[in-house]
């Protein structure tokens, strides 16, 4: 189902991914600097909540079930040397076997999804690129990369020349939903992150 109409401008991916950073700095004790490692849960859930209301809101939507993002998780890797045909040289995050409780995983964001379909091409976003850089030397390899800004917001047709390679796991997904949904923090994050938002909206 291609409704490509119904995608977000560069202005809101910009806003939406420096509000969601802030927010998430600004509530310490949910994540810590040294702690980066589980930040995708929160980047990833609050992000795909941010990103379902303004999305909804540029489109004149009412209704959250009927156009939104969502997070998955699961595998992940990427490829972290420069040249793009060298695919020897990787990050990866639970990409052989990945579990929600030991935090052996990465979540990520997928949408639009209108009327419970999937838009095609579907896109791929991830706030959370702006720590590959560290979570690779962490790995004890050197990343060489210069093309990844702090956020990733990809159609998933541009994912092969990024190295990009996703092993979705509905169990992690659904597990992660579900503790989101029980968060107490929830709302109070996402209200803050709209705030910022239309304080550094751009108007077109």
């Amino acid at each position: 189902m291609k409704d490509n109409y119904i995608r977000l401008t560069e202005n809101c991916k910009l806003a939406i991914s420096q509000a969601l950073h802030k927010t998430i700095q600004a509530n310490p004790d949910k994540i810590s600097p040294n702690d980066i490692h589980k930040s995708c849960f929160y980047y990833a859930n609050l992000g795909a909540d941010l990103c379902t209301k303004i999305v909804c809101s540029v489109n004149s939507v009412n209704d959250y079930k009927k156009l939104y993002y969502t997070a998955c998780g699961g595998g992940f890797s990427l490829r972290i040397a420069k040249e793009v045909t060298n695919t020897t040289k990787g990050m990866n995050f639970g990409a052989g076997n990945p579990n929600f409780d030991d935090g052996n995983y990465h979540l990520w964001i997928v949408g639009v999804v209108k009327d419970e379909k999937l838009t095609e091409p579907c896109e791929f976003i991830d706030f959370t690129s702006r720590y590959y850089c560290k979570n690779t030397s962490d790995q004890g390899h050197k990343w060489e990369r210069s093309d990844i800004s702090d956020y990733l917001w990809l159609d998933e047709t541009q994912m092969v020349s990024y190295g990009i390679s996703l092993n979705p796991n509905h169990d992690i997904a659904k597990k992660s939903h579900d503790a989101w949904i029980d968060s107490d923090c929830r709302h109070k994050m996402l209200d803050q992150a709209l705030e910022i938002y239309k304080k550094l909206r751009v108007p077109e």
